[in-house]
């Protein structure tokens, strides 16, 4: 079977993912999916009133509601570059599961079409990958003195904190989580990845954040526990 993903208007994704997810799994997450006549419906209900709603979906699966979203949202409000922040800035979606994460992030970019052709930046797609019934912990992180409020996380038994200011902009956040990474796995067990050298490693990847000194210290921090789990 071929598409003409231009005139797309349901999600062809949704059954690719059922196929591809052990129904067991599907079945120990609580994963049911909505079918797309009724996703259609409920949107149609929520934009007639406001085409500039905001919508979040916190289990969105193959994205079957922001992809209905996206469309009504083109519909009623056009296809400009304004069009195109509105939606990447008041359509999110989260899910718990990696492989819905991604095909979510595709059904969104096929939903947004030519649009995406408007960007004035870099796009960072608003999905993530979460658990959205259990809330993060927050926790102040003592650096150089001054409090950073931030989440607490256990990976593998490990505690990770998170600054809370991360959360505020999806880009800064994947660029300060990926940094953190990038040098956790380039000085895994090597003596020389001590503070000095991460912060002139972030000052090359990050000079926005590296001119923070509070964060870039909590984000050593960060990249000292990533070590421990690679």
């Amino acid at each position: 079977m071929r598409y003409n993903l231009k005139e797309l208007s349901e999600d062809i994704l949704k059954a690719l993912y059922q196929e591809l997810v052990d129904p067991e799994a599907r079945h120990d997450l609580g994963e049911y999916y909505t079918p797309d006549w009724l996703a259609q419906r409920m949107v149609e209900r929520t934009l007639v009133e406001n085409p500039k709603a905001s919508v979040l979906d916190p289990a969105c699966g193959s994205g079957t509601f922001l992809y209905m979203t996206i469309k009504g949202k083109r519909d009623a409000l056009g296809n400009s570059s304004e069009t195109l922040e509105h939606i990447l800035e008041n359509v999110v979606g989260v899910d718990i599961h990696p492989l819905a994460v991604i095909i979510s992030k595709t059904n969104y970019l096929l939903a947004l079409g030519d649009l995406f052709k408007k960007r004035r930046k870099p796009v960072a797609l608003p999905i993530y990958l979460a658990d959205s019934i259990r809330l993060p912990q927050m926790e102040g992180q003592m650096e150089i003195g001054a409090p950073l409020p931030s989440f607490k996380l256990e990976i593998d038994g490990k505690r990770i904190l998170i600054p809370e200011i991360l959360t505020h902009d999806s880009q800064l956040y994947d660029e300060a989580i990926e940094t953190s990474k990038e040098f956790a796995k380039n000085f895994a067990g090597r003596e020389e990845g001590d503070e000095k050298t991460f912060l002139n490693f972030l000052k090359r990847r990050s000079p926005k954040i590296a001119a923070d000194k509070t964060l870039s210290l909590a984000l050593y921090n960060l990249a000292e526990a990533m070590k421990e789990l690679i």
